[in-house]
């Protein structure tokens, strides 16, 4: 075997013990969340838009908006052609694009001008 190979394998294996990874701070968004709630445990696409919103194709109940500090649910009534929402996507104009089981639905005006 290469002695460089043996060296390098020897140094890996001594420094694995040292490098640990990080433990991060998570919150938990469910539908049993007392603090933004989701209105579904099954989200299928999370999409940030250019103006730093979240966005949550959550299937069975529709589309969520997080500004960070609360979600906001859009649904049939909001102009979604079903609430079976599959992806989100935002186009060069700034209009946001649904693809939901009823077909695909897009906000008439660029999310900017909402806000």
């Amino acid at each position: 075997m290469n002695k460089s190979i043996l060296l390098l394998a020897t140094l890996l294996a001594g420094s694995a013990g040292l490098v640990r990874g990080q433990v991060l701070p998570f919150s938990y968004y469910t539908t049993d969340s007392e603090v933004n709630a989701l209105p579904s445990a099954e989200v299928h696409k999370v999409y940030q838009d250019a103006q730093g919103f979240l966005w949550m194709a959550v299937f069975s109940s529709g589309l969520v908006r997080y500004d960070g500090h609360r979600m906001e649910l859009y649904g049939i009534e909001d102009g979604l052609r079903d609430v079976a929402v599959w992806d989100v996507r935002e186009d060069a104009a700034g209009r946001l694009w649904v693809a939901s089981n009823g077909g695909l639905s897009v906000s008439e005006e660029p999310l900017a001008a909402y806000n």
